[in-house]
């Protein structure tokens, strides 16, 4: 691939990274520690990235060389794997969750800026509100990343207050967007007991845990028909749309979209995820989210029987935990 090629592409990324040309201007001469008409010689193309340039923004705002090859390819799109530490965060780890809070405290300054997920866990965000269900899913991404499996119980698993925090000013960011839809598979709470159930059996959470969790489950799910009856966060007055899906759900993924800018995440490991910025694949995800919420049904704000139904069914469920 010719140098000019790698050096656009190597510009667009960024331009795709930090949006707006004043703030990518300022973050350049920053990070590099170059004049400000340096970097625009950089931008228009006049003068190449050196290659130390290119490895240090690359490892900054998590650029890949795959995503430099691959960007002009319309069957090559390229995700970048966010492995974080949730037990021992890095400072790399942590610049990672600024990186996304601060992407999402830009998208939401605009008004287009819009949220759906599919979820076949408990979304995250509202998770981080409830301590013994952020502990659960950090115990369990512990013991799923490491081989051989130790068997350290879930009260042994420290869970870092600042990765809390960020997930708590994502939530916040999340409230603030104009519209959330949430899909949700059918068996998200079935299948969340039956972990927890597993991992009780072979005594990696005490019964006081399972009694803390059981107690945050049935919080969470009022909290959540809160949400559908009202369909608004009660914080911001937002729209949010609640969907339960009939078909199955084969994984997790997030759009946000906001100006003309694209964020899509598939989540995978548990509690990780793949990223991109690419409005090709984003469109492509975005098309099967649409065919997935015709398949589903609405219980927010409309559909009060099959929201009645829905919400008795899930704490038959999570009684279960109590027996």
């Amino acid at each position: 691939m010719k140098k000019e090629i790698l050096n656009k592409n190597f510009t667009s990324a960024l331009q795709k990274k930090v949006p707006g040309r004043s703030q990518l201007t300022n973050m350049l001469a920053e990070t590099l520690n170059i004049e400000k008409e340096a970097v625009y010689r950089r931008l228009r193309g006049e003068v190449a990235f050196t290659f130390t340039e290119v490895a240090t923004l690359a490892q900054h705002l998590c650029i890949s060389l795959d995503e430099l090859i691959g960007i002009q390819s319309e069957k090559k799109k390229p995700f970048i794997l966010q492995l974080s530490n949730f037990r021992n965060p890095s400072p790399e780890d942590y610049i990672m969750y600024e990186n996304y809070v601060h992407v999402l405290e830009i998208f939401q300054r605009d008004p287009s800026f819009a949220i759906a997920e599919t979820w076949t866990t408990l979304p995250f965000p509202i998770c981080y509100k409830y301590p013994l269900l952020t502990q659960f899913y950090i115990f369990k991404w512990y013991y799923q990343d490491h081989n051989p499996m130790p068997a350290l119980p879930m009260e042994e698993i420290h869970v870092d207050k600042e990765i809390v925090l960020y997930g708590r000013e994502s939530l916040d960011m999340f409230m603030k967007a104009g519209e959330t839809l949430y899909i949700f598979s059918q068996d998200l709470f079935e299948n969340l007991v039956k972990d927890l159930i597993f991992f009780s059996d072979i005594r990696l959470i005490s019964k006081e845990s399972m009694q803390g969790i059981t107690k945050e489950l049935e919080e969470f799910l009022d909290y959540l028909e809160e949400l559908t009856i009202r369909g608004t966060y009660e914080e911001t007055g937002n729209k949010i749309g609640i969907y339960i899906s009939e078909v199955e759900i084969d994984t997790n993924y997030s759009l946000i979209e906001s100006g003309g800018n694209y964020l899509a995440m598939l989540r995978t490991l548990v509690m990780t995820s793949a990223a991109t910025t690419d409005d090709i694949s984003y469109q492509h995800m975005k098309n099967w989210f649409t065919a997935l919420k015709r398949l589903s049904t609405h219980i927010s704000v409309s559909g009060e029987k099959e929201r009645i139904q829905y919400f008795k069914a899930q704490r038959e469920i999570i009684k279960k935990l109590k027996q």
